[in-house]
């Protein structure tokens, strides 16, 4: 947790404007969207403190299931599934295989490849997934998604939820984007970017 008081005066401190100015140039906007980037951005090793799991039923003869609107769901990592009964921490049931390509996923289906030991689900609904094989009973918490949870917008009482490692990358693109607000300072969101991308090398995969 990075507390959005220290945010708020990294932000206002690059950006060379007192803390009272912070609605006009919209810095807790822009750490908002910032948060929002790197959580689409970063790998999963990165983002340990927005990382959840939620279990929910299966419905017999329903392939599409979509998340629960408490969940926040921003980007799922990875699904089990158990056709016949309840997972648990003892029995978490079966790691599906994700297809990205939803016309490959189809095909797999009619292919009949996918079967209970080893299912297989898409994305490419909007707000959950598709799953293969079609359950053919009601399982009560018969699948578990891993998630990357969306972050409540950083205020004034709500601190950025990212970890503490990131807070460079969360101060670096948040200033950027508010040197844009009136068009404040180019020069500023161009130091900033420069910054921020610099930072980011130290979290993407190495090239081999």
């Amino acid at each position: 947790m990075i507390t959005s008081a220290e945010l708020l005066a990294d932000v206002c401190g690059f950006l060379q404007i007192r803390t009272e100015d912070r609605d006009r140039f919209q810095v807790y906007q822009s750490l908002t969207l910032a948060q929002i980037h790197l959580l689409n951005i970063l790998e999963p090793r990165f983002l340990t403190a927005c990382i959840e799991t939620q279990t929910a039923n299966l419905t017999a003869n329903t392939a599409s299931y979509t998340w629960d609107e408490e969940w926040h769901v921003a980007r799922a990592l990875g699904l089990w599934v158990n056709y016949a009964a309840a997972i648990t921490d003892q029995s978490p049931g079966v790691e599906a295989a994700m297809v990205n390509d939803t016309a490959i996923f189809q095909r797999c289906n009619l292919d009949r490849l996918p079967t209970m030991e080893h299912p297989q689900y898409t994305l490419g609904i909007a707000g959950g997934f598709e799953l293969r094989p079609i359950p053919t009973q009601n399982v009560t918490n018969g699948y578990r998604v891993r998630f990357v949870a969306s972050p409540r917008p950083v205020t004034q009482s709500e601190n950025a939820a990212v970890d503490y490692g990131l807070k460079p990358l969360l101060v670096y693109y948040a200033t950027a984007l508010s040197a844009t607000v009136e068009n404040y300072s180019p020069q500023i969101h161009q130091s900033m970017m420069a910054l921020y991308a610099e930072e980011l090398k130290q979290f993407l995969p190495k090239a081999l």
